[in-house]
C-alpha cells in the first residue's frame, strides 16, 4: 500500500489537499505527478469529492507485477484517454483515438 497526497474539489468548491493510500497492482504503475493541466472537466468536478487534473506528466515511482515497459524513474505523460494501447503507431504518433485497442473498448 501507497500513501500519496491528492488535490481534489469539494462541497464548497474549494480545492483541498487530501491524502490516500492505493495498491500498485498488476499491470500498473505509479507516478509522482510533476505537471498536470487543469481544463473545464475539472471545473465541473471542483464541487465534488474527487481528484482533480487527469492530463498530465510525472515520474514513475513503483511498478505493478507485468510491467515491462517501464522502469522507476521513467518519465512519463498521459492525456484524457486511457483505454488505448499506447504502443501501435497510431498511438506514438497523436492519433490515439485511432487505436485498435480504444476502437475496440467502444463496442
Amino acid at each position: 500500500m501507497v500513501e500519496f497526497t491528492v488535490f481534489k474539489g469539494s462541497k464548497g468548491g474549494k480545492i483541498v489537499e487530501a491524502k490516500t493510500t492505493r495498491e500498485v497492482k498488476h499491470g500498473q504503475v505509479l507516478v509522482r505527478i510533476t505537471h498536470s493541466g487543469l481544463c473545464g472537466t475539472d471545473l465541473h468536478y471542483k464541487g465534488a469529492d474527487m481528484a482533480l487534473g487527469h492530463e498530465g506528466a510525472g515520474v514513475v515511482e513503483e511498478l505493478g507485477e507485468g510491467v515491462t515497459h517501464l522502469k522507476k524513474g521513467d518519465r512519463v505523460g498521459w492525456g484524457y484517454e486511457h483505454d488505448s494501447c499506447g504502443h501501435c503507431k497510431q498511438c506514438l504518433s497523436g492519433w490515439e483515438t485511432f487505436c485498435k485497442s480504444f476502437c475496440l473498448s467502444l463496442m
